[in-house]
């Protein structure tokens, strides 16, 4: 039986890039995210709503030619609430009108249901993913949370969550607000902490995404002995979003910084 691995984490950390490089080895199959449920195709909503369990174990599946069978899961995926947020409207400003419409392109099927008893059975995913200990974890994790906001903000104004051409790349200006920033940051940081604890009896690595982006050949050999298989070296297609200074991306930069100043997320705001 291959291996079975989950990569844990949040949205814009770099999970992509791993991804990517996980693929550089034919023996190595790693999904996205298949609980991302806006994203999904309708067969497949349809699916992990109707059995939650099989749909898990579908993708962790793999044939004799696998040694190493994932997928990603964010912190927020599979919790009360995943279903309704697809179902609240979102303020047009905020978000990019091709991203909205992709989000309710399933928008009929969530008003056929019992929101609240499915989301009961989608739960489950996470005792699931527990309970079986063959299971791996990779925690991945961005020291700089505020790059992730930022990061999250625009790909929300942009639609654009990956890009392997530096001419497609659109950086806007944000302004952004305290309070928002700042239930952010406590939000992951104690997303990482219940994870960390969730997953406890469970064979794990942490990589952060800075370590991946400037050491990635030490950190990829880690991983692939980590999940017991053969390294294989490769380069990522995927281009960085943004090579611009935080105080060249945010708007209110030092009135924010200023903000922060005697808070233990100030570090945040140096590059």
């Amino acid at each position: 039986m291959s291996q079975q691995f989950i990569i844990l984490s949040t949205a814009r950390t770099g999970s992509n890039l791993l991804i990517s490089l996980l693929n550089k080895n034919t023996k190595v199959k790693t999904d996205g995210e298949i609980f991302n449920f806006f994203s999904l195709k309708k067969e497949n909503l349809i699916s992990v709503l109707n059995n939650p369990k099989n749909y898990l174990n579908r993708h962790l599946k793999s044939n004799n030619l696998v040694e190493a069978k994932g997928f990603k899961i964010f912190y927020n995926h599979c919790l009360k609430g995943c279903l309704n947020f697809f179902r609240q409207k979102k303020s047009e400003k905020d978000f990019n009108q091709k991203f909205l419409k992709d989000l309710y392109k399933n928008e009929e099927i969530l008003n056929q249901i019992n929101i609240e008893e499915k989301e009961e059975k989608i739960e489950e995913i996470w005792n699931l993913i527990k309970n079986n200990k063959n299971i791996k974890v990779i925690h991945l994790k961005r020291l700089n949370i505020l790059n992730t906001f930022i990061s999250l903000k625009t790909a929300f104004l942009t639609n654009m969550w990956v890009t392997k051409n530096t001419n497609e790349i659109s950086d806007p200006i944000l302004k952004l607000d305290y309070e928002e920033c700042l239930n952010f940051f406590k939000r992951i940081k104690n997303y990482e902490k219940k994870y960390d604890e969730f997953f406890s009896d469970h064979e794990k690595i942490e990589v952060t995404y800075e370590e991946l982006v400037n050491n990635q050949e030490v950190i990829m050999r880690k991983i692939f002995v980590f999940l017991e298989v053969e390294y294989v070296e490769g380069k990522s297609a995927l281009k960085k979003q943004s090579k611009k200074s935080l105080k060249d991306r945010i708007q209110n930069y030092y009135e924010l910084k200023e903000k922060f100043k005697n808070t233990p997320y100030i570090y945040y705001f140096e590059d």
